[in-house]
């Protein structure tokens, strides 16, 4: 089948060499004409090995919709139902605030609308989803139930704790059963075991000091159902063709039905994503349930997008259009400007709209990013959380003294040891030095949670007696810090 190609190869190239993308794959779908996939770069880049149609990406949270899509196939099955309480389902499953607890609902969890926000410090780590659903019940709201849509990766995760309560089987095995192998999506999988063990999958990367820097993989398999499902090109395009079409299968047979497809589409909340720039550059404007919906010039479009230590990736598609597009590639941060860039561009291309230069919105006109460009994910929570009148000031106790285990219900345990003359905590997969600031506060770098990597501070504090009582951590900004007692 012969027809005018519109991925728009040279013009990818140049947005990929002046972001110093080491590899990424661009996948283009209308039903009834060939796929259009463009593979540029190197899924390894020291030893320049090619990035082709069958590498793996992560795809991080654009693992939403398929997990969306299977609580949407349990809801044919009649294993849940979208608006059927979680604690009828799911018992042990209970929020701190009330009326969550008693309300809450899947749909709730798939439009990020339960009042819990944040919290990325839970995962990854050795913990299994059913220690997840333990800790929920102690976690600090930081909005009211149904109030507004706050993005969640925890949720999510749990969510596809809700399919592996009522089903019996792991969430892994059925996405694979029930979404993948219908899907003839043969290449995709949910685990770090799975991607590490292929030959052919992309290493992550990050620009950073001057340098492309290969990362360490990150293993977020606790939070699989968020953002652990790695996917081909070749993959990701019958995954556009599968919701272009409907929820049918390439054999035209309807996998999800016509009534649970649409509510998996059907926007629920009001969610705004600028695309990075202002108004006029398109923003979703809802999320539905693993999906955000909005229009592109008039044209209604559904999308997420994808981002975890080394990888990023955006699916689109236009159901009315009947047009997919997908980008997948190994390159941690920025990643907005170079997806919205190349996905207009294609847009405009396929729709008829005349050439209207995006790469001058998104980017500058130099030959390279400049490097300031690469650390939009580093924040710094310690603004108003170290008291400046005591910087400087000596310890109160030996270093010693603040040894031990603390430990707080919804997050778990955290460990200080004295290493070298200097104190260290250690939480979930990672070791971090307490750098001392005055008094009894700290502060911490390299916290990584999600996309980020925080300076987060860290308080003692103590009883009236002067003893040590515990730490207060700020792992999560839209709550209060948290409260480790110490235990020994």
């Amino acid at each position: 089948m012969t027809h005018e190609m519109q991925l728009d190869g040279a013009y990818i190239e140049r947005e990929r060499e002046y972001w110093r993308i080491p590899g990424m794959a661009v996948i283009l779908v209308r039903p009834g004409i060939d796929d259009e996939i463009l593979c540029l770069g190197y899924r390894d880049a020291e030893q320049r090995l090619l990035v082709d149609e069958n590498t793996q990406f992560c795809i991080a949270s654009c693992s939403k919709s398929m997990t969306a899509a299977l609580l949407a196939k349990l809801a044919d099955m009649k294993k849940i139902d979208f608006d059927t309480p979680i604690r009828r389902l799911v018992p042990e499953l209970e929020m701190k605030d009330q009326t969550a607890c008693d309300q809450m609902t899947v749909r709730d969890m798939l439009c990020h609308r339960t009042g819990l926000g944040g919290h990325d410090a839970l995962w990854p780590g050795k913990a299994k989803r059913k220690d997840l659903a333990q800790q929920l019940r102690y976690l600090q709201p930081s909005l009211p139930f149904r109030q507004k849509a706050q993005y969640s990766n925890l949720i999510y995760a749990l969510a596809g704790y809700v399919a592996e309560a009522v089903t019996g089987k792991s969430w892994e095995k059925l996405m694979h059963e029930l979404i993948f192998a219908p899907l003839s999506m043969e290449r995709t999988t949910c685990t770090a075991e799975e991607f590490l063990s292929d030959p052919n999958h992309a290493e992550p990367y990050q620009f950073t000091e001057g340098n492309l820097k290969r990362l360490s993989f990150w293993n977020v398999d606790l939070a699989g159902p968020a953002a652990s499902v790695n996917c081909t090109a070749s993959d990701m395009a019958k995954w556009l063709h599968f919701h272009i079409d409907g929820g049918k299968t390439s054999e035209g047979r309807q996998l999800i039905s016509a009534k649970n497809f649409l509510q998996m589409h059907d926007k629920q909340i009001d969610y705004i994503d600028s695309a990075g720039l202002a108004e006029d550059c398109y923003p979703g404007t809802g999320y539905c349930m693993g999906w955000q919906c909005g229009e592109y010039r008039g044209h209604k479009f559904q999308k997420h997008s994808g981002k975890i230590e080394g990888y990023s990736s955006l699916q689109v598609y236009l159901p009315d259009d009947r047009v997919g597009v997908g980008i997948l590639m190994n390159l941690h941060s920025p990643s907005t400007p170079i997806f919205y860039s190349i996905l207009y561009t294609i847009l405009d291309s396929v729709l008829g709209y005349p050439d209207a230069h995006w790469e001058r919105r998104f980017r500058g006109q130099e030959r390279r990013a400049p490097s300031e460009s690469y650390g939009d994910c580093e924040k710094d929570l310690t603004k108003g959380f170290l008291c400046h009148k005591e910087e400087g000031e000596k310890l109160p106790h030996p270093l010693e003294a603040y040894a031990g285990v603390y430990f707080d219900p919804g997050y778990g345990q955290v460990t200080v040891t004295v290493q070298e003359e200097n104190l260290w905590l250690y939480y979930r997969d990672q070791n971090l030095q307490l750098h001392h600031f005055g008094k009894s506060s700290f502060w911490m770098e390299g916290v990584k949670e999600d996309i980020l990597t925080l300076k987060v501070p860290v308080n003692v504090k103590e009883n009236k007696d002067g003893r040590i009582e515990g730490l207060e951590i700020r792992y999560e900004p839209l709550v209060a810090p948290i409260f480790f007692r110490k235990r020994e």
